[in-house]
């Protein structure tokens, strides 16, 4: 049977054959497909003798699936859980799951992906710097950290990093200054400011010339180094009511309909 595989070029997985006939190359072929043949081999006593630290290695280093769970504990050491996170941070949950997770490897799983704070148990005793951690690697996964554990300074790192970040802080924490950090880091933060709150130093507001002639019309808008592709009409009187009242061009734009290619980008300051 094996013979008519090798003559088509192709290696057969360990269910194609009797496990008796087995050999190394078919193993590790399997495993590259899917770890979890792991499982099946350590579970059979006729297969046992073919699982050890290197296939396990193989298994881990797998592109597709990077998994920790499928290793027999008898191999499952700090070097294969590092090896699975740094393929596949998820891995981390398995781990929390099973109280296997140190320091070491929650903060390289929380650098990988920062969204993973929300698998962290708030009672598990590096909570509070994982959470300083996630937010300073991405701000928006505060949205994912304990509300009793958000602090001014918590919300300052979000935005610092990602302006848009401020759409999920809690409102009690949303000051003039978090608002204005938030609009100098990210421009697009302009549409969503709160009526009570003055922002110094207004970004520029640039609309570009091309006019998108649908209904309403629509252009593509720059907000300080920040663009929004397709504005419509509405949104951009919006911006310019608010933040730029001397702005006259595009209202005469808007109630004409005319034609601005020809006349250049308008900016407002």
């Amino acid at each position: 049977m094996i013979r008519s595989y090798r003559m088509m070029d192709v290696i057969p997985t360990i269910n194609d054959i009797p496990k008796e006939q087995l050999t190394r190359e078919i193993i590790e072929h399997s495993i590259k497909i899917s770890p979890r043949y792991l499982v099946e081999l350590y579970n059979s006593p006729v297969t046992r003798k073919f699982v050890d630290y290197d296939l396990c290695k193989l298994a881990v280093e797998n592109k597709v699936h990077c998994s920790i769970e499928y290793v027999p504990e008898t191999f499952r050491d700090i070097q294969l859980i590092i090896k699975s996170l740094e393929c596949n941070p998820n891995n981390i949950k398995w781990l929390l799951d099973r109280n296997l997770a140190n320091y070491d490897m929650l903060v390289l799983a929380i650098r990988k992906d920062p969204m993973l704070i929300r698998y962290v148990n708030t009672n598990n005793e590096y909570y509070e710097h994982l959470c300083d951690l996630a937010v300073s690697v991405n701000g928006l996964s505060i949205e994912h950290i304990n509300e009793q554990f958000i602090t001014n300074k918590l919300c300052e790192t979000a935005v610092l990093n990602e302006g848009w970040s401020i759409k999920l802080i809690p409102d009690n924490y949303k000051t003039k200054s978090l608002w204005n950090l938030a609009v100098h880091q990210n421009g697009k933060i302009l549409l969503d400011v709160p009526h009570d709150i003055v922002i110094d130093n207004i970004p520029n507001i640039r609309v570009d010339k091309v006019c998108y002639k649908s209904k309403p019309c629509k252009h593509n808008v720059t907000i300080g180094n920040h663009s929004l592709n397709f504005v419509g009409e509405r949104t951009i009187k919006q911006l310019l009511d608010r933040w730029n009242k001397q702005s006259n061009d595009m209202y005469d734009h808007f109630n004409s309909h005319q034609d601005v290619s020809s006349v250049g980008e308008y900016v407002f300051t």
